[in-house]
């Protein structure tokens, strides 16, 4: 029995991951469980505690092919992965649209691509000068020492590096991969206007009248970064915020 390809929804972390997730769920796609408060699916949590460091260390980049992996870890992540996805939606349940969203599948996209053959990828993107000034610093606090070689102070520059490399490596990979698969959003535009909601359904093949786009409300602190006291210089994000169409 054939399944479909599943969705993967993924991003920096508290870029907006858990409002694209109820939006999928509201539009008809199984997005399976358990899963936390904020949506992740819990069923791959030992794979990115475990995996994604050892990963990092070979590739230094987000942007890698799964087949420049050692062949044990590769066979391990892609086995670990399906295992993973079997208990988070069971095969027989696939015959409709499903998918699974945690912010850390971003740093597993070559391996997804290797065990999910035509999984679509939604890269939910918010504005690196809001991220670095938030409290959810889990992901460069734990990946920045592998990505970079070398470990430091968890500065708000060190913050914005990070942000920078992890999602102009992502959107490379996507860009030279997948293609037409990869849907990139920012949560701003998602608050800003539903046709952006409805342009995200159109992209996934999913049902535009079930698409709910009044899940998508601004936070409390989006843009927080236009009344700091010490706003995020744009020189810190390199070419990061213009790629994406902040600048």
């Amino acid at each position: 029995m054939r399944s479909n390809p599943p969705i993967v929804v993924a991003g920096s972390g508290g870029s907006g991951t858990r409002a694209v997730a109820q939006f999928l769920t509201t539009s008809g796609v199984e997005m399976g469980g358990p899963l936390n408060p904020s949506l992740d699916a819990l069923a791959f949590v030992d794979i990115f505690e475990t995996m994604i460091n050892p990963i990092l260390e070979v590739t230094r980049s987000l942007d890698y092919d799964a087949a420049d992996l050692p062949g044990d870890l590769a066979a391990r992540m892609t086995a670990m992965l399906r295992a993973a996805a079997d208990r988070h939606c069971p095969p027989a349940t696939r015959q409709r649209r499903w998918g699974f969203k945690n912010p850390r599948h971003l740093f597993l996209l070559p391996l997804l691509e290797r065990v999910f053959p035509g999984f679509r990828f939604v890269h939910v993107l918010r504005d690196g000068r809001d991220m670095v000034l938030s409290d959810n610093q889990n992901q460069p606090r734990m990946y920045s020492g592998s990505l970079f070689g070398r470990s430091g102070e968890l500065t708000p520059e060190a913050s914005a590096v990070f942000w920078t490399t992890a999602n102009l490596q992502a959107a490379a990979y996507c860009a030279r991969v997948l293609g037409p698969r990869y849907i990139r959003v920012r949560l701003e535009d998602l608050c800003a206007a539903p046709e952006h909601a409805h342009g995200l359904a159109r992209a996934l093949g999913l049902d535009e009248e079930r698409a709910a786009a009044d899940i998508f409300r601004a936070p409390a602190s989006l843009g927080r970064w236009r009344s700091s006291a010490e706003p995020p210089g744009v020189g810190i994000f390199g070419t990061a915020l213009a790629a994406f169409g902040y600048l």
